[in-house]
């Protein structure tokens, strides 16, 4: 275990004086550090990295990287300007190499210091400085509190205890953690390169590594008992035969290494195979949905045309109700009322309509009065019934006029009794609203339809099918070529086992050579044992780091909503199982996998920034966990591109999980309730850096200008705290927010 107690760092670029004291509390393991963009996070992390690798755990070119303060002038100080980093740490002596370690801690004490001095440029863009007398010191505690000099090499303990190429698994910026799952959102890195990165990083921490080295070297012992039997011997025919052992020996391991070469060909071309197929996956479902794409299509037009026609029909009924009868009869109400009024008591007396006049003029015919008196013949009787019939036939048309008058108004009466003709407008508008409605619905439909037939591409998919086939032929040479060098390593190992054979039968009839025979016979099986017990424990182990992985990873991914940034790259939501998978064809060689739910290989391509840094942060905690790696993990930017649940809850998991976490976090990574509240309840230890140049008067939102310097300055406040130093704007009045004196 080993916990880091103190770090100083002193003229190391931005940072003046700065003493961190990260938490070492078993019970609030967190150290956060906040500092918004452009205040130092990503240079105190390469300070710690230089503190303990020196010019080898700095980036790029280390020449040009500078590490003396922006203020420093090379041609105004001739004596130069000295920088140091110093790391105090405990440890009690286990390391990834010896798990158990001592009942008690040690204190240790790293210090690293260099001068930085003015050098005379050359070229244009070289730097005019360089850094001399590098010098790292390690100092260990004794008993009584002393201090004295360590006699071991500094590098040789760092590198037993957070070995070089591990820097990015203990020292971490979040991007270049990414690499273990195939780079950032700003840089790809090779499949090969990413493969050799996690299978070091799992063969370093499980231990795989030493068993790796100590079987090989197991071999080569048992190589050379043999030929010590065989010189034992004496016999010429013997050591000819171990000469053509020896050569066969070397052939074999020539053959082994080109098949790891073309295996790894064949991996790669497997690789961008998958990514091919998942291409055209996609581009398949979109000509595949071509066609319904046009049915659609047809569809729309035929259900737009039917709604217009209907609309059309609707517009015209409509028209039609404005000259309906029962609306005539509530404009018209009083009229009618009137005309019934009127004309009714006339009707109920006969008066209306003229229904007597048939019947008299039939009584005249036949001579006969109603009253029975004889009118067949001219008289006062007949004069008079003719009479009567002249005048009312004179009233007879107005008669029946009124009679007609009448009945429209009774007919238009019941009309407006029956008042359907609003409930028939209100329907017909109805009707003509959900028609619009339609049509629109059409219409943006169409504009839908429209443009995903614009997206499908036929040449692209013929593209791909084209890389696709090529890969395919690419792949069976390297399978042709892998079973070629495959059916030569059986018979170079038949020729072997045969030589082998041979001449341990001559060595066994000399009496010189039998000791060295027994011990290449014993040496031979302690490395099969190891071989098989290497087998098992490996398969164990990465099964049960793969299986720990995907835990962490569904924990931190639980209860999401949305982390996606858009087009093709996928969310947390579409990634169904992860883990680490040893390659198929090269045993000792890992590799991390995501799938979707149909089980597909997902490329980084297609994974968002969000879910790569959780897929290598659930990798980096899985294998310290799996490999009882108790350690520190300083890490940069980590919540980068996370929010909500997902930001949440990688927060939580890395402090419960990590042995010694110490994160450096800007404001808007800390900016929810839920974040304050984690580092309440898990940090030990919180601290502030302020960019002195970020002061508001060079543009920035710092309030107080505390050093006129160009420096970071570091405070002890916590997520939802500021003080004289790192106050900025809108923090004063702000709910949540405390002011620390």
């Amino acid at each position: 275990m080993l916990l880091i107690k103190q770090i100083r760092i002193n003229n190391f670029a931005c940072f003046d004086n700065v003493e961190i004291e990260p938490s070492t509390n078993p019970d609030k393991k967190l150290t956060v550090i906040r500092a918004e963009n452009g205040s130092g996070k990503t240079t105190l992390l390469r300070a710690i990295r230089w503190g303990m690798y020196g010019e080898k755990g700095l980036p790029g070119t280390t020449s040009n990287f500078s590490l003396h303060p922006a203020t420093w002038r090379p041609d105004q100080d001739e004596g130069g300007i000295k920088t140091s980093v110093t790391i105090l740490f405990e440890t009690d002596g286990s390391t990834r190499n010896h798990v158990e370690g001592n009942e008690s801690s040690t204190a240790y004490e790293l210090n690293r210091t260099v001068k930085t001095v003015a050098k005379r440029v050359t070229r244009v863009g070289e730097p005019d400085f360089r850094r001399i007398d590098e010098e790292a010191h390690l100092l260990k505690q004794l008993s009584d509190g002393s201090w004295q000099p360590f006699d071991v090499g500094v590098d040789s303990v760092i590198e037993e205890l957070l070995p070089l190429k591990l820097r990015d698994f203990f020292v971490m910026d979040a991007d270049e953690a990414a690499d273990y799952v195939g780079g950032s959102e700003n840089k790809v890195i090779e499949r090969r390169e990413v493969i050799a990165k996690t299978s070091h990083a799992v063969g370093a921490l499980l231990g795989l590594d030493v068993f790796e080295r100590t079987k090989h070297r197991l071999k080569s012992i048992a190589v050379e008992y043999g030929r010590a039997a065989t010189k034992a011997a004496g016999d010429q025919e013997l050591q000819k035969m171990q000469t053509d052992l020896d050569n066969l020996i070397s052939s074999i391991s020539k053959n082994e290494e080109e098949l790891q070469d073309k295996q790894h060909r064949k991996a790669d071309i497997e690789d961008r195979l998958n990514t091919a197929r998942g291409r055209l996956e996609t581009l398949i479902g979109n000509i595949g949905a071509l066609d319904q794409l046009k049915l659609r299509l047809k569809n729309n037009e035929i259900q737009l045309k039917e709604a217009n026609s209907k609309r059309r029909k609707t517009l015209v009924e409509l028209s039609g109700e404005h000259t309906a009868i029962d609306l005539m009869a509530i404009l018209v109400s009083r009229e009618i009322t009137k005309a019934r009024e009127l004309l009714q008591p006339l009707y109920d007396d006969g008066s209306i309509p003229v229904r007597h006049l048939v019947f008299v003029q039939s009584l005249l015919e036949k001579g006969t009065c109603v009253c029975g008196q004889d009118i067949s013949f001219p008289g006062v009787g007949r004069e008079h019934v003719q009479h009567m019939i002249d005048q009312s036939s004179k009233k007879k048309e107005k008669a029946n006029y009124l009679a007609e008058v009448l009945d429209a108004a009774n007919l238009l009466n019941q009309y407006k009794e029956q008042n359907n003709w609003s409930e028939r407008r209100m329907v017909l508008e109805s009707d003509l609203a959900r028609l619009d409605v339609e049509i629109s619905n059409g219409k943006q439909e169409k504009r839908d339809i429209d443009s995903q037939l614009s997206k499908i591409d036929n040449e692209d998919v013929d593209r791909t099918r084209n890389e696709i086939d090529m890969l395919e032929k690419s792949l069976d040479g390297s399978k042709r070529d892998i079973q070629s060098i495959r059916l030569a390593l059986e018979e170079s190992e038949k020729s072997k086992n045969k030589l082998e054979a041979n001449i341990r039968a001559g060595q066994r009839g000399r009496r010189e050579a039998q000791e060295s025979l027994r011990f290449q016979e014993v040496t031979n099986s302690l490395a099969g044992v190891l071989d098989q017990a290497y087998g098992r424990i490996r398969d164990d182990q990465v099964n049960e780091l793969s299986s720990k992985m995907g835990i962490l990873f569904d924990r931190m991914a639980a209860n999401v909503v949305d982390d996606g940034n858009g087009g093709h790259e996928a969310t947390l939501r579409m990634i169904a199982e992860v883990g680490l998978k040893q390659l198929e064809d090269t045993p000792g060689e890992y590799e991390i996998f995501a799938q979707n739910n149909r089980g597909r290989p997902m490329p980084p391509t297609e994974i968002n920034g969000a879910s790569r840094r959780i897929l290598a942060l659930s990798f980096v905690l899985g294998l310290c966990e799996e490999s009882r790696t108790l350690a520190p993990l300083v890490a940069d930017s980590l919540l980068n591109f996370m929010s909500g649940s997902v930001r949440t809850n990688t927060l939580r998991i890395t402090a419960e999980s990590a042995s010694q976490p110490i994160l450096l976090l800007t404001g808007s990574d800390l900016e929810s309730q839920s974040e304050a509240d984690l580092v309440e309840q898990y940090a030990g230890a919180t601290y502030t850096l302020t960019g002195q140049w970020q002061h508001t008067e060079q543009g920035g939102d710092v309030i107080n200008l505390t050093d006129p310097r160009q420096v970071s300055l570091i405070c002890s406040c916590g997520p939802r705290q500021f003080c004289n130093i790192c106050e900025r704007l809108g923090q004063e009045g702000r709910p949540g927010w405390d002011r620390i004196e």
